[in-house]
């Protein structure tokens, strides 16, 4: 009789740490897959804003005043990262572009001589923000020949708005050629700086399903492939993007087109 009893109570001993072990369990999963639904805050003014994404437990950031654009009210979010309805964590930090509340408007610097690397590092530090490179046939790679918008040639000194988005035409070293760098594993906040480094150009930009916060997103597939050598300086590279790790070494189930 006494091991029936002694049987029993080691068993509700056990039957509970069971119990609060799946408990424990549960609540850690349930924390690791709750999320937050991104608002469309587009449109909306900055003072607006704050009560709004307090009450989600989210914050904000602007990183930008983007150009003027008279569709929406001065001092209104142009754009946001991540962007609305993807799905992200507690606290997490938004990034957003307003509509200036005043046009201002900066000189585009010399760029007679300068290399692309020099120029749209002195772009970016006044403001501007760049669109694609243009190369022509000319004997210096990397050289900044020009400055358009809209394909239309700026020249050094002339005044435009903060934040336009601005075109480079470089000289390609009379059609010199390189191999494909390997984007893989990179982020997608970091992409468009890297691409220019490698004198490449952004492509198509696809994400998989896994995707819910575009900022944590990083490439798993590129074409031109890595291993593509001899390509133009300039080249377009189409980018795929995940969250999913196992993506880095399984990306079978895409098809390049």
């Amino acid at each position: 009789m006494k091991n029936f009893f002694l049987n029993v109570i080691i068993g509700l001993f056990f039957l509970i740490l069971i119990v609060k072990f799946s408990l424990a369990k549960l609540n850690d999963y349930t924390k690791h897959k709750s999320f937050i639904v991104v608002p469309n805050l587009i449109g909306m003014r900055v003072e607006d804003i704050s009560d709004t994404i307090s009450k989600l437990n989210l914050r904000y950031l602007i990183i930008d005043s983007g150009a003027y654009n008279p569709n929406y009210p001065r001092g209104s979010v142009l754009s946001q990262l991540p962007k609305h309805f993807s799905k992200v964590k507690s606290n997490r930090k938004l990034l957003l572009t307003i509509n200036p509340n005043k046009v201002s408007l900066i000189s585009i610097p010399d760029f007679t001589d300068k290399s692309k690397r020099q120029y749209i590092s002195e772009l970016s530090a006044k403001g501007f923000r760049i669109g694609k490179l243009i190369y022509v046939n000319d004997i210096h790679p990397n050289v900044v020949l020009g400055v358009n918008i809209d394909d239309e040639i700026i020249n050094s000194n002339t005044k435009i708005e903060k934040s336009s988005i601005l075109d480079l035409t470089l000289g390609n070293g009379n059609k010199q050629k390189i191999n494909t760098p390997n984007f893989k594993g990179l982020k997608f906040i970091n992409i468009k700086s890297q691409l220019f480094e490698e004198s490449l150009n952004i492509g198509e930009l696809i994400f998989d399903k896994s995707v819910v916060d575009t900022l944590e997103s990083f490439v798993f597939k590129q074409f031109p492939t890595d291993d593509s050598i001899n390509i133009d300086l300039g080249t377009e590279i189409n980018l795929w993007f995940t969250e999913d790790s196992i993506n880095l070494v399984n990306d079978s189930s895409i098809i390049i087109n």
